[in-house]
């Protein structure tokens, strides 16, 4: 009997442990399922606005809504399209050094926390944003000529989290806005963009344009690169089609190298030595060029000192040919002007660096993780080999300022 009463409150322990074990194991999975709900809703909603941003609907949309904003005449029309950027020409020669003769300044921060669509739009994009205190260079205003040519510029430092909470922002709240006339269609889109119309408060458009006003607008430098090749002496270009996971533009397709004007130091606090020795539109255009086309990754330039990021680009090989071609003339570099994406409301200086020596077209050039592979297309079959919807706003004008420059007309 006793025997039996031992047996039967073994097999009791052993069901009741059973039992209990895969009762935690459902509440471990209801309650991880349950966990993973807010970080499921943002990836979805990431997806969403990532496909959105892609879809010729949507760029339509876009286009008609800044068309009736800012009018036909700050469009740019290339590639037999019509894009929302504003060109501005350039009068500095090369090393460029005159943009960067004006002091900048640190007193100009904006704050950002309580726009309209700051939870919504971090939720959706942090995860795409590597160094969000990483100070750059932000517009204060260009200095124009008399021709309304850019010969200088005025900046502050700012963060990257500034530059895309109140400029990439803009962006957003037109997504916002397309999915509102979706469901109706009746909706006056340009009444509704507050932060658009905030940051314009009633100045002329032009005004706007050239100057950094009631936003973080980070400048960004885009080189176009033409080489000659050695198939008929004709001449190429370089272009990537943007991967997914970037802050700006996925799946964009645009000409490399490209990147914001910002201070790649190892920390996000600098001295003002460190920010001055930065501040060289060339050495950004170097950096840029080695970490896009040459390298393969980024942050191969972020040291902890002044002046350590400049002195390993001047002795990088690839750096020093280059600077050969320029003395032997058998390249050219200038500086073509700024262009102005009227969605983000960001300037990116342009230059165009043509290389007639045809060693450069045997170099092999590596992407890194803003794109999958570089491509080489020659410049009279760009339009044909491009979709000419999901070109990078930035860098379609930049192709209009080259057509425009003496470097284009001597090889067409």
């Amino acid at each position: 009997m006793i025997e039996k009463l031992i047996n039967n409150s073994i097999m009791v322990f052993f069901f009741g442990a059973l039992v209990g074990y895969f009762l935690n194991k459902i509440f471990d999975f209801v309650l991880l399922k349950f966990q993973e709900i807010p970080f499921n809703n943002a990836k979805k909603k990431k997806k969403k606005f990532e496909q959105t941003m892609q879809d010729p609907k949507f760029i339509k949309f876009q286009t008609e809504v800044l068309m009736s904003f800012y009018g036909q005449d700050f469009f740019t029309y290339v590639f037999g399209n019509k894009y929302p950027v504003y060109c501005i020409g350039g009068n500095v020669n090369y090393p460029f050094k005159e943009l960067c003769i004006e002091k900048f300044s640190k007193e100009n921060n904006i704050q950002f926390q309580k726009n309209k669509y700051y939870k919504k739009y971090k939720k959706v994009i942090e995860a795409n944003i590597k160094r969000p205190k990483m100070q750059g260079f932000m517009l204060d205003r260009f200095l124009l000529d008399v021709e309304g040519k850019i010969v200088g510029m005025k900046t502050w430092v700012g963060t990257y989290d500034e530059n895309v909470y109140t400029s990439h922002i803009l962006e957003y709240e037109l997504y916002e806005e397309y999915l509102k006339c979706k469901i109706k269609p009746e909706t006056s889109c340009l009444k509704n963009l507050t932060l658009r119309n905030e940051i314009h408060n009633n100045l002329e458009i032009e005004e706007v344009l050239v100057s950094g006003c009631n936003r973080a607008a980070l400048l960004g430098v885009q080189l176009l690169i033409v080489f000659k090749s050695k198939i008929d002496g004709r001449y190429q270009v370089l272009t990537i089609k943007r991967s997914e996971d970037v802050a700006a533009k996925p799946g964009f397709y645009q000409f490399v190298p490209s990147g914001g004007f910002e201070v790649f130091e190892n920390s996000d606090e600098h001295s003002e030595h460190e920010l001055r020795e930065n501040y060289n539109i060339l050495w950004a255009i170097y950096r840029e060029y080695m970490e896009e086309l040459v390298l393969g990754k980024e942050n191969d330039y972020e040291y902890g000192q002044g002046g350590e990021t400049i002195a390993k680009i001047e002795k990088e090989k690839m750096i020093l040919q280059i600077k050969e071609y320029i003395e032997n003339k058998t390249a050219h570099f200038e500086f073509l002007g700024s262009v102005v994406d009227l969605c983000g409301l960001r300037n990116e200086l342009s230059f165009v660096l043509r290389i007639d020596d045809v060693s450069f077209g045997d170099l092999t050039f590596k992407s890194n993780n803003e794109s999958i592979k570089i491509n080489r297309f020659f410049i009279d079959e760009i339009q044909n080999s491009l979709d000419v919807e999901k070109i990078n706003p930035s860098s379609a004008a930049l192709w209009y300022l080259f057509t425009q420059n003496h470097l284009y007309k001597e090889i067409i």
